[in-house]
């Protein structure tokens, strides 16, 4: 099984772990998730699948990864609730958890969402209010984007802090 106790078995979670990384790096500074870290984490995830050392609940991957995609769909084009890049991110790391796990990934989704999104309004009215106090004769420091008080939520932050506490609950995220 994929992620369990021996290494050898363990071996995409660099390769995970590093794409989720710049999905969020990307996504905090552009407000961009590039097509190529979802495409990559598919195609790790068929890689992986492939060389499994056992057998893999195919039917419960992708219907995990094609469920989130088209809630995703639905929240982006009929109230933009989320970026297209966080649609296709979602529906990606989905296709690893699998049917089973997909219910708990999702609220604890959820869960990030809704911590992202009160620190930042906290943070962003902080500054919007302290701020201009603190440049007293002084020209303003530049605030960066995610930090400006009407900037969207950079969701994809979310998705990917959800992995974590799914790795440490699921040590293995294949459906048996």
């Amino acid at each position: 099984m994929l992620f369990g106790a021996h290494f050898q078995d363990a071996w995409p979670l660099f390769p995970f772990g590093l794409l989720l990384l710049v999905a969020v790096v990307t996504d905090v500074t552009s407000y961009r998730i590039p097509n190529w870290i979802s495409l990559s984490l598919v195609g790790l995830f068929l890689v992986a699948a492939a060389f499994s050392p056992e057998p893999v609940a195919w039917w419960s991957h992708l219907g995990a990864g094609l469920f989130s995609f088209v809630v995703g769909a639905l929240l982006f084009v009929f109230r933009p609730l989320i970026g297209a890049g966080d649609v296709k991110l979602m529906a990606a790391v989905s296709l690893w958890m699998g049917i089973p796990a997909l219910p708990f990934y999702l609220v604890l989704m959820s869960v990030c969402g809704a911590i992202l999104g009160v620190g930042l309004w906290t943070i962003r009215e902080i500054l919007a209010r302290w701020g201009p106090r603190f440049a007293k004769g002084r020209e303003p420091l530049p605030v960066p984007r995610i930090l400006m008080r009407h900037a969207e939520i950079p969701y994809g932050v979310a998705i990917v802090a959800a992995v974590v506490p799914m790795y440490l609950r699921f040590p293995i995220f294949w459906a048996s």
